[in-house]
């Protein structure tokens, strides 16, 4: 079984720049501002064919009247009671706070291997700090800069010395990335706790709490997935801060490596111009794709609201219409597990691989029905149609002049390729080529 690390300290030590280094990437927000990291941000690395599971936490802080910063403290808790190993990360630029005593305390109660690692030994300055960490109660310490990458190495030796080198160990298994897209406010954090059933990800009606893409790993039908949940993406205006437009960075590259995105609307607001740009960007993205209307518990309903629902996205949205819609509530659980019945549905179409000769059969006879018309004289013919690439699919259609092709022949192809075929939530892409 995986060892589970949880990074822990006090603010702006340092944590998500270790964890980063943990997981070999740059994964977390790493900003110099105290307390950005809400959530419990989980990630998987290995070392010496050692497979382990790492997690960023908020920065601890006792005694806090405000609310926020109270669900922050409690997902440390949450990370500390999960782990099998706390390291204990403290500020050698700054040496010893009495916010550090009081960690200390706290983090022996939990019977836990506890690694004491003094961040930010930089230059030879720093190093004066060090004897102050002794009042911590320990004797043995790790000094590191996460950010100049030194003495990571041995920190890593030291605590994977007494785990066994096994390949068949350090293999991860693949979870099918899920993200999780919509704007602020729309209840990602909230379905994704009720999906797996712990507070993981701190819910709160301020928009925005999310700043960072979070993950969270659930099992369904044997199948395991990665949950990604990403920060609301604002309209352009309102993301001049440096935190607001990392964050858009982050909810993009989520898309980037999701094999399926789930794009959340609050059932009680209007589509806009905004989501239609996202949704966009995940059709030519090559993504599978789920709509969910969230807060359905909240809207009266009568007998054609469904369909008002679904035509606001046929309406708005025609390039996505291939998507499937589910209408549920975070809140009440309403219809919450059928969304991995349509996952489900979603991955198999977009996996699937179609017969050349089924394809051409295809071909032949929506051609027959509507010639291309002539362009400059010249008549047009598509000879031959090919499936390219699977997850997601891409098809290739040979003719002698594909430039000429228009863009409604096109349309015509694709809406007819997608009656004929099974592929509901996955956007397919035609490359015309030359023969």
């Amino acid at each position: 079984m995986k060892p589970i690390i949880a990074i822990v300290g006090r603010p702006n030590v340092g944590k998500s720049t270790l964890f980063n280094r943990f997981v070999r990437e740059k994964q977390a927000i790493v900003y110099d501002f105290p307390g950005l990291t809400r959530d419990r941000i989980y990630g998987e690395g290995t070392f010496d064919e050692i497979a382990f599971t790492v997690i960023d936490t908020g920065g601890i802080v006792f005694h806090e009247a405000d609310e926020i910063r109270k669900n922050v403290f409690d997902q440390t808790r949450f990370a500390i009671e999960e782990a099998d190993i706390l390291i204990f990360l403290l500020d050698g630029k700054n040496g010893l706070h009495p916010l550090d005593q009081e960690i200390a305390v706290y983090l022996k109660k939990h019977n836990k291997k506890i690694f004491f690692v003094i961040n930010k030994i930089d230059v030879k300055e720093y190093k004066i700090h060090e004897s102050d960490f002794f009042s911590l109660g320990t004797q043995e310490f790790y000094s590191i800069s996460a950010e100049h990458n030194k003495n990571i190495d041995e920190l890593f030796e030291a605590i994977f010395k007494d785990y066994p080198r096994n390949k068949a160990v350090a293999e991860i298994k693949e979870a099918t990335p899920i993200a999780f897209i919509g704007k602020p406010n729309v209840g990602k954090s909230s379905l994704i706790n009720k999906i797996i059933k712990k507070e993981r990800h701190i819910v709160h009606e301020k928009p925005g709490t999310t700043r960072d893409s979070t993950s969270s790993f659930f099992t369904y039908n044997k199948k395991q997935y990665q949950l990604v949940d990403t920060a609301g993406l604002r309209k352009r205006g309102k993301t001049k801060e440096a935190i607001d437009i990392y964050s858009a960075v982050r909810t993009l590259k989520a898309i980037d490596n999701a094999s399926i995105v789930l794009f959340v609307f609050d059932s009680s607001t209007t589509p806009s111009t905004e989501d239609a740009k996202i949704l966009h960007y995940i059709d030519q993205a090559g993504k599978g794709l789920i709509i969910l209307f969230n807060k359905w518990d909240l809207v009266e309903r009568e007998t054609n609201t469904y369909r008002v629902f679904s035509d606001k996205i046929a309406e708005n949205y025609t390039f996505v219409e291939y998507a499937p819609i589910l209408f549920i509530s975070a809140e009440t659980g309403q219809r919450v597990y059928k969304i991995f019945d349509a996952i489900e549905k979603v991955a198999e179409n977009r996996k699937q691989k179609l017969k050349t000769s089924a394809l051409n059969d295809f071909l032949q006879s929506i051609t027959r029905r509507k010639h291309h018309p002539a362009i400059q004289g010249k008549n047009i013919q598509l000879k031959y149609i090919s499936q390219i690439k699977a997850d997601p699919p891409i098809f290739q259609i040979m003719s002698n002049y594909p430039d000429l092709i228009t863009e409604s022949y096109k349309r015509y192809i694709l809406n007819l390729l997608r009656k004929s075929f099974e592929f509901s939530g996955v956007p397919l892409h035609v490359i015309f080529k030359k023969s």
